[in-house]
């Protein structure tokens, strides 16, 4: 199997999770839908489903064609309300899997995870993060 992300970071996930399927995952500066993604291979090969966020609406397109289960969303990361799109979404209370690829320059990351610890009805923290 050929892993597309840039550091392994689909690898990990798998052994950390020992291969599980249907998971569920958010990942924050998704770039490209496949090469040097994330999650790419989370959702073809092991029926993951989650939500993507990507500032380039250039992607929107390939997104849409190539990652027919999961949501993607064009825009600034820091801007969404989260509660209101799980909900819409229809996520579970535990999120198996959160990638965050931000400018930490601007404490973005920092940001999206005291937003995401607010959600008390959810519990990242027993995922991977």
């Amino acid at each position: 199997m050929f892993f597309n992300s840039q550091a392994g970071q689909d690898l990990f996930v798998l052994k950390a999770t020992k291969g599980k399927r249907d998971g569920t995952f958010v990942e924050l500066g998704s770039w490209q839908p496949i090469e040097g993604n994330n999650t790419y291979i989370l959702e073809n090969e092991y029926n993951w489903r989650g939500l993507m966020v990507e500032r380039d609406g250039g992607w929107l397109k390939s997104y849409e064609t190539h990652r027919p289960n999961s949501k993607p969303m064009i825009g600034d990361a820091l801007s969404i309300d989260y509660g209101v799109v799980f909900d819409e979404l229809n996520f579970p209370v535990n999120i198996d899997y959160l990638s965050i690829d931000l400018e930490p320059q601007d404490r973005s990351a920092l940001i999206i995870l005291e937003k995401l610890e607010k959600l008390k009805f959810r519990n990242v923290g027993n995922g991977i993060i």
